[in-house]
């Protein structure tokens, strides 16, 4: 019986009381699992907590290995699912911010650490311009919810605090992730038994879905107020380069890999520095009679050889690509083997 009444501690009312979202089912759904296993191993959880107190003891023996358990999911779980998510919220919410400001982010690590931890920017807070993706979603709030869940159904107390977050792009993260490296010290206390270390939790971020700062930033139509283009990122299945790929990449507004290229990061800071590791690349898919290379970096920053009338190198239409009502054009490295295999439908464009 006595079990029966624990049980009951967790029915669906006590549930939905309780004011967690999103992440926190993932979190409950973990607990649950692991509740069952104290549950079968010992009487109660009161039975647990004042069971004896050597470390031979079955059930004080059974509380370490099973809070043990709940340690490692913490780190490899619960908390690196905070991170992910939260990371994504942060890095759209600086976006969205560029694209109201119309201005770079310059200190991207600096103004992220400061999004995810306190919804603010530069100080000022990210819902005053009507900026939401953060709200409640900090990641502080994140981790109070992980703390109250640990004590509400698992009787264990969890004490997490955020030593320090790093940002980056690697080798691992690849150029369509961010790396998001977080120092957390960790006190755990089960009542017979307790943990304390400090861990770097590393969660990689997908970026697909968040809005091109180059497109939004850099199209004179967007200056006019004419027109707003814009692009998000979506990296491309498409693994054969010729004819037939370049229109598909055109057409589905899809992102590449690019060793030439700004990489994510870079470009959040408008910088159009390459990125060996991390460099990706669209292709300018609305029509203009700019005389430059319709790789977007090339496009953008008008610096690629070939992208300026006269120079030395040409640039070029391609067949059934280029039309009158879309002007598309690239320069002899993008039509080359090694990248779109277009030298054979390639006509050079005679303002080059």
């Amino acid at each position: 019986m006595k079990r029966t009444k624990n049980c009951r501690c967790l029915g669906a009312p006590k549930f939905f009381k309780f004011r967690g979202k999103g992440i926190f089912f993932t979190i409950i759904s973990l607990f649950v699992v692991t509740l069952i296993y104290f549950f079968v191993m010992t009487d109660s959880m009161g039975d647990v907590r004042y069971s004896s107190r050597a470390a031979g003891g079955v059930a004080a023996k059974e509380r370490i290995l099973s809070t043990n358990d709940y340690v490692t999911s913490l780190k490899a779980d619960y908390v690196e699912r905070a991170l992910r998510t939260g990371s994504y919220n942060a890095l759209l919410s600086m976006v969205t911010y560029m694209n109201k400001t119309h201005s770079f982010i310059s200190g991207v690590q600096g103004n992220f650490t400061e999004v995810l931890l306190n919804g603010t920017i530069e100080g000022t807070p990210l819902a005053d311009m009507e900026i939401y993706f953060m709200e409640n979603k900090t990641l502080p709030v994140k981790i109070e919810e992980i703390q109250a869940a640990s004590m509400e159904f698992l009787r264990i107390n969890a004490s997490l605090l955020i030593k320090g977050i790093n940002l980056e792009q690697n080798a691992e993260s690849g150029p369509f992730r961010v790396a998001v490296a977080l120092n957390l010290s960790v006190y755990v206390d089960s009542g017979v038994a307790s943990w304390n270390d400090t861990y770097t939790i590393i969660s990689y971020t997908e970026i697909d879905g968040i809005s091109d700062p180059f497109y939004f930033m850099f199209t004179p139509e967007n200056y006019s107020g004419n027109i707003n283009y814009s692009n998000s990122f979506k990296k491309t299945n498409i693994s054969e380069w010729n004819l037939n790929g370049t229109k598909s990449l055109i057409l589905e507004r899809g992102y590449k890999y690019e060793e030439k290229a700004p990489s994510f990061l870079n470009r959040l800071q408008g910088s159009f520095s390459a990125s060996g590791c991390c460099g990706i690349e669209s292709l300018i898919y609305f029509n203009s009679t700019k005389n430059m290379s319709f790789a977007d970096y090339c496009y953008f920053s008008e610096r690629c050889q070939g992208s300026n009338p006269k120079a030395n190198f040409s640039l070029y239409n391609i067949t059934n690509i280029t039309t009158d009502v879309y002007r598309f054009k690239l320069e002899p490295y993008h039509i080359g083997t090694t990248k779109y295999d277009l030298f054979n439908f390639s006509i050079k464009n005679n303002n080059s």
